[in-house]
């Protein structure tokens, strides 16, 4: 989420987790940045669903190469669409650096596209990979951008309903030598009521 450049030409130079013979550094247990969102939505009549709010990041990384040690802050947006056969939508938020670290500017937009079709017996096909494009990034490294296919199986356990999934992110476009390639992501989620 940052560029790795020459100090002397300006910008930023942080340090990477990557020991002298190439494999990476470990001390122990670290902590990266918290990410949060405050936002209200409001479902139509036809199955639309809008959201609107705030996205931020806290600088509580206990490692700074875990962290950008700045404030981050900007607006959240989204828009569904909900019918029988399943859900369809996509998430979009942009954050600036507000305080903090000022030897370098971060201008990140970020994401989730995702789908989900509804199969027999509590089985869905699904995805809900996240993405970001980094506009302080250097040419070529400002996409983290996967695409996404699982499948997950709501069943009752002790009386709850649980979700349990399975997808796979294969990424078309990764930041340099540290972006990911492809991700298997596990879930399990009880599904609760809402409290209000």
């Amino acid at each position: 989420m940052f560029r790795v450049t020459d100090a002397e030409a300006g910008t930023f130079t942080r340090e990477t987790p990557v020991d002298s013979e190439g494999g990476f550094s470990s001390e122990g247990v670290d902590f990266g940045d918290i990410s949060f969102d405050a936002s209200l939505a409001k479902s139509l009549s036809s199955g639309i669903v809008l959201l609107g709010g705030l996205a931020g990041t806290l600088p509580t990384a206990t490692n700074e190469s875990l962290g950008l040690d700045q404030w981050l802050v900007g607006p959240e947006v989204a828009v569904a669409m909900v019918r029988p056969w399943g859900v369809l939508g996509a998430l979009i938020s942009h954050q600036w650096d507000v305080a903090g670290e000022d030897d370098y500017d971060t201008s990140i937009t970020g994401g989730q596209y995702f789908y989900a079709f509804n199969l027999k017996d509590g089985w869905q096909i699904n995805g809900s990979p996240t993405f970001s494009y980094n506009h302080e990034a250097s040419s070529g490294n400002e996409w983290t951008l996967p695409l996404g296919i699982g499948t997950s199986k709501t069943t009752f356990i002790g009386g709850r309903p649980w979700k349990f999934g399975l997808q796979c992110w294969y990424y078309i476009e990764s930041p340099d030598n540290f972006g990911p390639q492809c991700q298997i992501r596990f879930t399990v989620s009880p599904v609760v009521k809402l409290p209000w």
